[in-house]
């Protein structure tokens, strides 16, 4: 085949085909090439067929294709041979893949998937950081489920997010890439789950009948992240035990509040700390009266939510102060 180069225009949704034959060399290769493709379109699709293959005894496709190029050797280039190629082209995007860490433990480790895309593994070297895979070419109208999926380390100890930006396509995990999308980032962000924990003193041992100023305090720790939910108390005093006032927060290093508690009774039943209380720790105190009818001072106290599975999982956390 001489060498022959035709310009196709294409308006819109529409298949053309080329207006001019080129003819070959019976017994010598060929090669066919698109060039020249303007962005935001790319070749999504090439294949050649001997439409005259019943004749010609080619089997189809012919040729290899390598990207915009396909290459017919010199044994498919038989006489009677009507060879066509055709090109699709699709209006494209681009996707990078990234993932967030924050308040990591190092080393854990994940893998972020996009259907039909190479994947991002992701190693939390430092307790936060960010990784960015390489950005990859999509077709508008592409319907893509992204996923995270932990190598090292286990989900539950983490609040996971997922966004996208440079696109309106996101819903769940499932993202449609649109036609004004040019260039998506599509971020997982992991938060390291608040670690809560928590020990019950009493302020004499035991308890004084008829004693003035006794309390039990509750020693709250927050660790690795700030709370993500109310944490709740909920303490049912031993027989003969009230509250003398409502609990407050006397002392500690997070920066937190304490609302809903009863200033009387026998229990703290709408007591809690708010949500984004910071690392520290948290003093509570609880203010009791002791009567006579009192027979001991063993108490426990329970605590949930906050963001932490473990508290949710086993709300009686909290030590009982004999």
């Amino acid at each position: 085949m001489t060498t022959a180069t035709e310009s196709i225009s294409v308006t819109g949704s529409a298949t053309v085909a080329s207006a001019v034959t080129h003819t070959g060399t019976y017994g010598v290769a060929a090669t066919v090439n698109e060039s020249t493709i303007p962005a935001p379109w790319s070749i999504t699709g090439l294949v050649c067929n001997d439409t005259a293959s019943a004749i010609t005894g080619n089997v189809n496709p012919v040729g290899t294709v390598t990207g915009s190029t396909v290459s017919i050797p010199a044994t498919q280039m038989r006489a009677g041979a009507k060879i066509v190629c055709a090109y699709t082209n699709s209006k494209t995007a681009t996707i990078t893949l990234r993932k967030t860490w924050s308040g990591a433990s190092v080393n854990d480790a994940v893998s972020i998937t996009a259907t039909g895309l190479t994947s991002l593994a992701s190693i939390a070297n430092t307790a936060s950081e960010t990784d960015s895979g390489t950005a990859q070419t999509v077709a508008v109208g592409s319907v893509l489920t992204l996923a995270e999926s932990f190598t090292t380390g286990s989900a539950a100890t983490y609040n996971t997010t997922l966004a996208c930006t440079g696109t309106s396509g996101l819903v769940g995990s499932t993202l449609t890439v649109g036609s004004a999308d040019t260039a998506i980032v599509c971020t997982h962000t992991n938060t390291r789950r608040p670690t809560i924990t928590a020990v019950k003193t009493v302020s004499v041992s035991p308890l004084v009948v008829g004693g003035s100023g006794q309390f039990y305090n509750i020693t709250i720790t927050i660790a690795n992240s700030a709370t993500t939910a109310a944490l709740t108390i909920a303490d049912t005093l031993a027989t003969g035990i009230t509250l003398s006032g409502a609990p407050t927060i006397t002392g500690g290093t997070s920066t937190a509040t304490l609302s809903g508690c009863p200033a009387s009774g026998s229990n703290t039943t709408g007591c809690q700390i708010n949500s984004g209380a910071t690392v520290g720790t948290i003093i509570v105190r609880v203010p009791v009266n002791v009567a006579a009818s009192a027979t001991n001072g063993n108490n426990t106290a329970n605590l949930s939510g906050g963001g932490d599975q473990l508290v949710r999982q086993r709300p009686d956390r909290l030590a009982t102060q004999q």
